[in-house]
Formats: structure tokens, sequence, C-alpha cells
């Protein structure tokens, strides 16, 4: 399926009718998990924290290594649900690094993908 730059919702017409409910459906994978809620209200403090410090070294890494913003989105939402999946344990700050250099990393190896495949299509 080619992306029209042009007229980007005919490309929708290509879809079968049964194709776009399961792309809703999966989308409760990209999200945040249901039992973070919880997580919350046990150690709120923790997690706020930790969630806080994790987002100022992503960005920290955005502005020193001139990242694309979209690194920095993919990253925080990629922690995001890793933590609300994750329970994450207190006293470790190697913890913190990790999580943070994982996310990264992966946000980075997605954009690369991403514009590879836009380089590959000619776009």
């Amino acid at each position: 399926m080619e992306f029209d730059l042009e007229n980007p919702l005919t490309s929708l017409k290509e879809y079968q009718s049964d194709e776009i409910p399961d792309l809703f459906l999966s989308e409760s994978d990209h999200i945040p998990s249901k039992n973070f809620l919880r997580c919350l209200r046990t150690s709120a403090e923790f997690y706020v924290s930790f969630r806080e410090e994790a987002i100022s070294r992503i960005l920290q890494a955005q502005y020193s290594c001139n990242y694309d913003p979209f690194i920095p989105y993919l990253a925080v939402n990629y922690m995001d649900r890793f933590i609300s999946r994750q329970e994450i344990p207190q006293g470790k700050p190697w913890i913190l690094r990790l999580v943070v250099i994982s996310c990264l990393s992966l946000a980075a190896k997605d954009e690369e993908q991403t514009l590879l495949h836009l380089q590959l299509s000619g776009r």
C-alpha cells in the first residue's frame, strides 16, 4: 500500500473493512496498563519522581544528541508502558538509567526504521 501525500485518505480504501477494527483492538497494547492506577495509589510518590527523573534524562539526551523530537516522545511512551506493567524496585538508581537508555534506544531504532522505510519507498 502506497501512501499518497496529495490525498492521504485514499489509502484507507485499500483496507479491508475488517482490518480497521483490528487496528483499534491492538491499541490497548500501546497504552499504559490499567494496573498502573493501582500502583500509583500505593506508591504514587515513587512513580511520579521516577517518571519525572526519567523524562528529565530523556530530554537531556535529546538536547545533547540533537534528537528529532519524535524520539523523546516515543521514549516516554515506551517508558510509561513499561513502568505501568513492571514493578520498579525502589532504592536501585541504576534501574532508572537502564530504563531511560532502553527506551531511548528503542525509540531511536524505531525512528531509524521509519526513515529507512521512507527512503526505500521514495518519499
